[in-house]
């Protein structure tokens, strides 16, 4: 035994070696994450964007030969999985979380944006999306586009070749409309929650009030205390925060078109024209607003006693494939219209939310607006 534990320490002592060698690559790995501002350096260097795209492929565990990304180009495979954090490889560890992100911010207030998208990216490996992390890996690019991209550097950068830097910026631009977006979604529905979430707890204050619960096994005080306590902080706090960031980000995305006011335009246009080319004939354009473009099915209008019930489309101006069904009822004589159900749809397709409402509810219909402009087109 006694010749057999020095080697035994010796063992002992290269597996730990080399289990700790196995942390550190794997850490470095990790750190080895392309953002939007790598890809855009890579393209400068020469680099195919054939190889980016299985590069990313593979940092996020996905298959090219499977869908999502099956039958995507090169470039629409970067734009996507730039913009995702959906991959087989989340896992949810508050402590990196709390961590790469502390790391980002550092970083963005330093004003090294490339290692702060970074940062902010690995932090959405080990968490639920969160609206802030998308909102500061956005301005994270939004400012190192400013800095490194705006049309007055161009000329700072003759070694880069003109339609090299045209694309990058691009690039750049539509992740930061991705950033800026997928965190609007998200404190959307926050928002949503938390209203949810108050007004349950408001009930819960209700039946405790009137003394209907019979489960209640505690001072009645005591409960209503607790749970106004929980009501108080909920409202004065998160929610009250939820709406700060929902407006800084709207103000983010209405920056973002000032300042990618060509490539918005151009994004908008090639969306324009995939949606026009996969839209089924029955959908009749009757309005263009700043919110999207409204339509209406032909084949789904039935004259009933309250009015008209017509199915509509709205194609959202702010979201290259989302868009709404909503089923109204449209009384054509005293100018009012009413919600029977509503649907929203995601970028696959499916439905992301509905609602059916058991009553409808007339509301005037506003001079000028969408439904006004569809009564002229159906009441006519």
């Amino acid at each position: 035994m006694k010749k057999l534990f020095p080697g035994l320490v010796v063992l002992a002592l290269v597996a730990g070696l080399s289990q700790t060698a196995r942390a550190e690559t794997g850490a470095k790995k990790s750190e080895e994450m392309l953002t939007a501002i790598d890809v855009t350096r890579l393209l400068e260097k020469g680099e195919s964007s054939a190889m980016i795209a299985n590069t990313l492929a593979r940092q996020w565990g996905m298959d090219r030969s499977s869908p999502p990304l099956k039958e995507k180009s090169d470039e629409q495979v970067i734009s996507y999985l730039l913009a995702t954090t959906k991959t087989s490889k989340k896992v949810f560890d508050k402590g990196k979380f709390i961590t790469y992100k502390a790391e980002g911010e550092t970083y963005l207030k330093n004003l090294l944006y490339d290692k702060a998208a970074k940062k902010f990216s690995l932090a959405m490996i080990y968490s639920e999306p969160t609206h802030d992390l998308y909102k500061l890996r956005g301005d994270s690019y939004r400012l190192y586009l400013t800095t490194k991209f705006s049309p007055a550097s161009v000329n700072a950068q003759n070694e880069v070749n003109q339609v090299i830097f045209e694309n990058n910026r691009k690039l750049l631009c539509k992740s930061i409309h991705s950033d800026y977006l997928e965190a609007s979604k998200l404190v959307e529905k926050s928002i949503q929650d938390g209203v949810f979430e108050m007004n349950k707890l408001r009930n819960r204050m209700v039946e405790l009030k009137e003394g209907n619960d019979p489960n209640v096994q505690y001072k009645k005080k005591s409960a209503e205390n607790i749970i106004g306590m929980r009501l108080m902080q909920r409202t004065r706090y998160k929610y009250n925060a939820e709406k700060h960031a929902d407006i800084s980000i709207r103000k983010a995305l209405a920056d973002y078109k000032v300042f990618c006011a060509a490539e918005d335009a151009e994004r908008r246009n090639l969306i324009k024209r995939e949606r026009d080319k996969s839209r089924d004939k029955k959908w009749l354009l009757f309005a263009e607003k700043d919110d999207g473009n409204h339509y209406y099915d032909k084949t789904a209008l039935a004259k009933g006693k309250t009015g008209t019930t017509v199915v509509l489309r709205k194609e959202n101006s702010d979201d290259e494939t989302s868009y709404n069904l909503t089923k109204v009822t449209l009384d054509c004589t005293k100018k009012t219209v009413g919600i029977q159900e509503s649907s929203s749809f995601g970028e696959d397709g499916t439905i992301s939310a509905s609602t059916k409402y058991k009553q409808i509810i007339f509301k005037d219909i506003v001079p000028g607006s969408a439904e006004d402009l569809l009564r002229g087109k159906i009441c006519n």
